[in-house]
């Protein structure tokens, strides 16, 4: 009876030790303790359950990298965001824009530095006609050509 006891006794403990260094470890990363780890003895249940477990820290930890990376993109394109709120300093004559520093930049470059965007340069027909009447008459001869029917083309 007393040998019984004693194998009982040295069973239980060799169950439960491990269970209870689990439970410990799991109070551990219950309390943010992303680097803790179970050290898996043993090839059974309680070996699978520890496997487990570190492979759930492991993923939770690649979604908190993921998580503050995120957070740092998101105050990176806030700061962004106020850097464009507000008032902006344009000049009246020729339209460059007053950045943080105090230097005057064209509108085109300035958004270009702020903002997510490129910018593709042509001539409005109102700024054409100013600066190259010629050119603005042809191009206006041009698109009436083309929009006239040509004579080659039967209407019946």
């Amino acid at each position: 009876m007393i040998f019984a006891g004693v194998v009982f006794t040295i069973l239980a403990r060799i169950i439960t030790k491990p269970l209870l260094k689990l439970a410990e470890t799991a109070v551990q990363a219950s309390h943010n303790d992303l680097n803790v780890r179970f050290d898996v003895s043993s090839h059974d249940e309680i070996g699978d359950l520890g496997n487990a477990f570190n492979n759930m820290i492991a993923a939770r930890t690649q979604i908190e990298a993921e998580r503050e990376s995120v957070i740092a993109e998101l105050q990176t394109a806030l700061l962004e965001i106020k850097t464009l709120s507000g008032l902006l300093p344009i000049c009246a004559w020729c339209k460059k824009i007053r950045d943080d520093k105090g230097y005057w930049k064209m509108v085109d470059i300035y958004m270009a530095d702020h903002l997510d965007v490129e910018f593709t340069h042509g001539i409005c027909p109102d700024c054409l006609k100013d600066v190259s009447k010629e050119t603005f008459e042809q191009l206006k001869g041009m698109q009436k050509s083309t929009e006239q029917p040509s004579p080659s083309q039967d209407n019946s």
